[in-house]
């Protein structure tokens, strides 16, 4: 019978590359761990409990094999054998239940604390603005919603409640030992300092060893991300037998890195193995000499009694040798949660919003508008300009010019930094954020669509749109006619992203779905640049549909979209240097001309 937790402080991978102290430790962190912690009080004190109970059976079983032997075999009397059975089997059946309950409330405990910061975490993150995701990568995003997490989820289920459950052993083994004899105790205490000098100096190799693992396994991954992600370009460029060439080089690294750690961390339960064989020696020298000579009441049992208890007094003490590599991890990624729930949007509703007059008109305008990216590197420069509500309007410029920003600052994804946009005559900034989503409908160049069918992916914009509904908007948008010959219709899965449909139908869907609100203001960011003739003459069609009745503002390339514009607003290095119709900026507009020459030649 052994302890419910045996092993589990070995785990050494995934540690924290800071080095954390409990006073280092943010005291907002251990506020927002506790803050978690707190609701499932209740399941920790029973999960401890438990704990508490296989600790104690642990501690008793030693003790009852002592009485046997002293109190029943040595003396010949066999008539209170069954007593001394029946306690075993009462301690191994509380054993059993308490290990059971121990063992399913501590999984209880973990994974809900996980589950509570998982969806705390995923709602703050998809709150924070453009700039955020601008700033993080995708995989350091997804880290922390995962790897993290699960990291903080094992240190709670298993990590403070083991540890608790270690202390209470180790106390309590002390103790029972220190009763029986004093000198046999002390005999065994001896072996503590040998177990932590030869902790410190492995554990500190295996630390080096797997943050250079953790180092490696990162190379290998981003390998492996951006040859799936850029499968294409590879494959076009028949650059398979060079990237699988790199790839190996990675893979061979990432071996040996993963061999060293494993050959280092292989030294560890050997020594601990090692030590306690020591331990139980010594006792069964020491002990067997006091048996022979009648020394200091060392009785067989005695004897016995203790090499139990120095068996079990070593997993206790191996896992608390490594509770620092424990801590480490937790902290890390606690510190590194708490660093993420410490970022605020920097797009808000106002605390005062204004709610815009219905029917809301539309009329955007711009008025000297400075924003930059980057600090000292404008990209909009005292920009003034109105759309006009209900019209078609159309934005062109060069690559770079400052277009796709003005939709942006348009959509409020940035705020500006002088100046303001305004809807309908109000600062964008005071009205409520969720009433500027809704009367704004943006279709970018690169349509993104979710994991489902084409019914989910269009119903996307409206939810509560019924079948019929969704229907009508595809038809509205050219798109019902190629859903249609599809095998499934509707019902067809579109794959990860889209990538089961050619752009062009991918693009149908997103003015699909456009169709099926009724946004006063659609934005459409080049939605026409990348498709073919044949379905660019559809998307014109559905075009016609999609703007009438509202404000719409239209990026493109082509001139057969732009001629569909009442007006054009050309910008070039971040200001307007014309705003008219097609043909007068054919005559007027130096930027404008050139543009509409070069794609014409």
């Amino acid at each position: 019978m052994v302890s419910m937790n045996s092993g589990f402080m070995s785990r050494m991978m995934n540690e924290g590359e800071k080095s954390y102290r409990l006073r280092d430790l943010n005291r907002g962190v251990f506020k927002m761990f506790m803050g978690y912690l707190k609701p499932q009080i209740k399941t920790l004190m029973l999960t401890f409990l438990f704990m508490t109970i296989v600790a104690a059976v642990n501690m008793f079983v030693p003790y009852l094999s002592k009485v046997a032997i002293d109190e029943f075999i040595v003396p010949g009397n066999v008539n209170g054998l069954h007593l001394i059975l029946a306690g075993f089997a009462g301690a191994y059946a509380v054993f059993w239940v308490a290990s059971y309950w121990g063992s399913y409330l501590s999984v209880k405990l973990g994974q809900r604390v996980v589950a509570s910061i998982r969806k705390d975490m995923f709602q703050h993150v998809i709150s924070l603005s453009m700039d955020f995701y601008t700033e993080k990568k995708t995989g350091e995003i997804m880290s922390r919603l995962t790897n993290d997490i699960n990291t903080l989820s094992d240190f709670i289920s298993s990590g403070i409640v083991n540890l608790l459950s270690d202390i209470i052993t180790l106390a309590g083994i002390i103790v029972v030992m220190f009763l029986l004899n004093v000198q046999l105790a002390l005999i065994v205490l001896i072996t503590i300092p040998v177990i932590f000098a030869g902790t410190l100096l492995i554990g500190g190799q295996m630390r080096k060893a797997y943050k250079k693992v953790r180092e490696k396994t990162g190379e290998l991954n981003a390998g492996v991300e951006e040859n799936i992600s850029g499968i294409r370009v590879v494959q076009a460029m028949s650059q398979e037998t060079d990237n699988v060439k790199s790839f190996e080089k990675l893979n061979k690294e990432n071996l040996y890195a993963q061999i060293k750690a494993v050959v280092i961390s292989a030294l560890f339960f050997p020594f601990m193995s090692l030590t306690g064989t020591l331990g139980t020696a010594l006792v069964i020298l020491a002990g067997g000499f006091m048996v022979v000579n009648g020394q200091n009441g060392a009785t067989i049992g005695v004897l016995m009694a203790f090499i139990a208890y120095t068996n079990r007094f070593f997993l206790p003490l191996r896992d608390l040798s490594q509770i620092y590599n424990v801590y480490q991890t937790a902290a890390a990624s606690a510190d590194r949660i708490y660093e993420y729930f410490q970022i605020k949007p920097t797009i808000t509703t106002p605390k005062n919003p204004v709610t815009l007059s219905r029917p809301v008109k539309g009329a955007i305008g711009f008025h000297q508008v400075h924003f930059q990216y980057e600090t000292d590197q404008p990209v909009i420069k005292n920009m003034s300009v109105t759309i006009p509500s209900g019209e078609t309007t159309a934005i062109v410029g060069p690559s770079g010019a400052g277009k796709s920003t003005m939709i942006k600052l348009m959509a409020r994804l940035y705020d500006v930094d002088k100046g303001s946009v305004t809807i309908d005559g109000v600062d964008i900034r005071r009205i409520k954020m969720q009433q500027l989503r809704e009367i704004m409908m943006l279709v970018p160049q690169d349509v993104f669509l979710f994991t489902g069918t084409i019914m989910e992916n269009i119903r996307y914009s409206n939810p509560n749109a019924a079948d019929n509904q969704v229907i009508q908007a595809a038809k509205t948008a050219r798109a019902d006619d190629f859903i249609r010959q599809l095998p499934k219709g509707y019902q067809t899965e579109v794959g990860e992203g889209g990538v089961l449909l050619s752009g062009g139908q991918r693009q149908l869907i997103a003015f699909a779905r456009a169709t099926l609100t009724a946004s006063p203001i659609l934005i459409l960011d080049e939605a026409t640049s990348s498709v073919d003739a044949a379905t660019e003459a559809q998307m014109q069609q559905a075009l016609d549909q999609l703007v009438l009745g509202r404000t719409s503002v239209i990026i493109a390339h082509r001139f057969t979209t732009l001629r569909k514009a009442k007006q054009i607003i050309v910008v070039d290095q971040g200001q307007i240097v014309g705003y008219d119709t097609h043909k007068n900026l054919l005559e007027q507009c130096k930027v404008y001309k050139e543009l509409y020459e070069k794609q014409y030649k």
